[in-house]
């Protein structure tokens, strides 16, 4: 640890309202396990016995992963997959306090959306050391931990754990994944944070995790979960108000979902039906051409009234559509 931010850590830890433990899980035989046991062991010697250190063996917390994790007796909630140095030492102390007092400093509305939280809370946040916008991310999410015992925090280090950003798709940081499913990338308030934790279980939920999948390019998993019956309304406003690129994603989406599960997506016709009348013609067209894929003749009757639309491309795409439909 260089020498400045030994006096950083001093000075800032030295009025600590309460005692603080330092958990960490240890991997025999790994370089980033050494690395965080030897800062966790000079921070509690750094910080005078207000800080102390507990070593656990693997399966404290995560599956063979080393990890360090801030403890009180009021919160065990945030745990750090990651060296907090550099521009992450400011945060980390930040941390340390809120977990000393019990929780953190938060404006009135982000608590009151808190307070509504009920259902555990997964939260990661991958972090980069030469990162300068990575400190404000993680600070949000460890003062969202530190108000609400749910909801549990993970700072992670892309360096040390590439595998693991690798599984989400993650290119670039800050990226703070909620419940292992939905990307949120670069900076994000506390307020902000916290609204998207009391929307789980919704369509805008659903609409941002599926919106999440498609950018990251995660085409096989979003038809996954179309087929399973999840997200089918939020996936349809993705189309109707999405740009280009969305629209696009979104048919790709259900080519794949096809061909996996042909009959459990034309439950989705007569909804695919109702977009027949949108007042865009792109729309229009890119539903009468996915109608003719999917097969199922209750589409025809609708597509044969587009033979009079106004745009000749939909006019096109609806011939088509009955070419296929009657044939099969």
């Amino acid at each position: 640890m260089h020498e400045e931010d030994r006096n950083s850590l001093k000075k800032a830890l030295n009025n600590l309202t309460a005692k603080v433990e330092l958990i960490i899980q240890e991997k025999e035989n790994d370089p980033f396990s050494q690395k965080l046991q030897n800062f966790a062991q000079e921070l509690t010697e750094i910080c005078g016995g207000k800080v102390t250190l507990i070593e656990k063996k693997d399966g404290f917390n995560f599956s063979g992963l080393p990890a360090l994790t801030l403890s009180s007796d009021k919160r065990s909630n945030i745990h750090y997959l990651a060296i907090p140095e550099g521009y992450e030492l400011q945060s980390f102390i930040q941390a340390i306090r809120f977990v000393a007092q019990g929780n953190a400093p938060i404006p009135g509305r982000t608590k009151k959306l808190l307070d509504k939280v009920s259902v555990p809370a997964k939260i990661m946040v991958f972090v980069s050391p030469s990162c300068t916008n990575c400190p404000r991310v993680v600070e949000t999410v460890v003062s969202i931990a530190s108000s609400n015992s749910l909801v549990s925090s993970y700072i992670i280090d892309v360096h040390y754990f590439k595998d693991l950003a690798d599984g989400y798709r993650i290119k670039s940081v800050p990226a703070t994944v909620i419940d292992q499913d939905l990307v949120l990338i670069g900076q994000i308030t506390p307020e902000k944070l916290a609204e998207v934790i009391t929307q789980r279980g919704s369509v805008h939920y659903d609409r941002e995790r599926i919106r999440s999948l498609i950018e990251r390019g995660l085409i096989l998993e979003t038809a996954d979960l179309i087929c399973k019956g999840e997200g089918r309304e939020a996936i349809l406003s993705l189309f109707e108000e999405g740009d280009l690129s969305m629209r696009m994603g979104v048919l790709v989406v259900f080519e794949e979902a096809l061909e996996k599960d042909a009959g459990s997506i034309r439950g989705m016709v007569p909804q695919l039906i109702e977009l027949l009348s949108r007042e865009d013609a792109r729309i229009r067209g890119d539903i009468a051409d996915l109608l003719g894929k999917m097969g199922d003749p209750r589409a025809i009757p609708y597509l044969e009234r587009l033979a009079a639309d106004s745009d000749s491309d939909v006019v096109d795409a609806a011939a088509e559509a009955l070419e296929v439909l009657r044939g099969s």
